[in-house]
């Protein structure tokens, strides 16, 4: 599996590869010792944490905007 990030370059998104090699998950009980030596168990683990602090950041924006009513008729 490879893994891409959105980039901001002034008003244009552009994605690209975030890592060098690809991310894979051991299929086997065979290849599961050459997965723990790799570098694909860091970067999901270093992924998992970025969605952790990403996820306490919407909570946040979400805690601090403004609460709108709800309309009191039907769309």
């Amino acid at each position: 599996m490879d893994s891409y990030t959105l980039r901001r370059y002034e008003d244009v998104l552009g994605a690209g590869r975030s890592t060098l090699v690809s991310v894979w998950l051991p299929s086997s009980e065979a290849q599961l010792k050459r997965f723990l030596k790799s570098d694909s168990l860091h970067m999901l683990l270093a992924f998992a944490e970025h969605t952790r602090k990403y996820a306490l950041d919407v909570i946040d924006a979400f805690a601090s905007s403004p609460v709108t009513p709800l309309p009191t008729t039907p769309p």
